[in-house]
């Protein structure tokens, strides 16, 4: 647990599933692409945003959630999937009203000592290409694109971007806060 003056830094409990699916459902919009219709978001947000599926990803041994908690309120969340060597952050989301205050970094540099911990070499990630502020968060973060990937909301398909940072490079450097 890292603490950095009234934020923590935790991994996410079963207790946490509901203000997580709040959270998720007030944030992800804020990352689609402004052609994404409602009824797409909304779709997207019923099959992979509820409860059953925040209890998956905190209960399973390959996935980790970790949350932002500021004054008692958790305000961010990043999942990160062990995949061996090439460690993937799922979802990164920090609730709008918090945004520019540092804790999208202390979520990401918390994934990116984790996956070195895990004695991976790569953290990747998907990112909408329209999401201005996410690449330009990512890219202050030494992630780089290597590549694209097909991405469904609902009837919308996206061509996303895929970015990764090299973690076995010494030479890799990441933002601190």
């Amino acid at each position: 647990m890292a603490h950095n003056g009234h934020v923590e830094i935790r991994t996410a409990n079963l207790s946490d599933i509901d203000d997580l699916v709040d959270l998720a459902r007030r944030t992800f919009p804020l990352a689609c692409p402004p052609h994404m219709t409602n009824a797409d978001i909304e779709t997207f947000m019923s099959a992979n945003l509820d409860a059953q599926s925040f209890t998956l990803f905190v209960a399973q041994p390959d996935h980790r959630v970790t949350v932002g908690v500021i004054d008692g309120e958790i305000c961010g969340y990043l999942l990160l999937i062990d995949e061996g060597a090439v460690q993937f952050v799922s979802k990164c989301y920090v609730d709008e009203s918090f945004h520019g205050r540092g804790l999208a970094d202390l979520l990401i540099n918390d994934a990116i000592e984790t996956a070195k911990a895990r004695g991976a070499s790569q953290l990747k990630l998907g990112v909408s290409r329209y999401n201005d502020r996410a690449n330009r968060f990512y890219q202050r973060h030494g992630f780089t694109h290597i590549g694209n990937r097909l991405f469904t909301v609902g009837n919308q398909v996206e061509n996303d971007f895929v970015l990764a940072l090299e973690l076995s490079d010494p030479g890799a450097q990441h933002a601190s806060v």
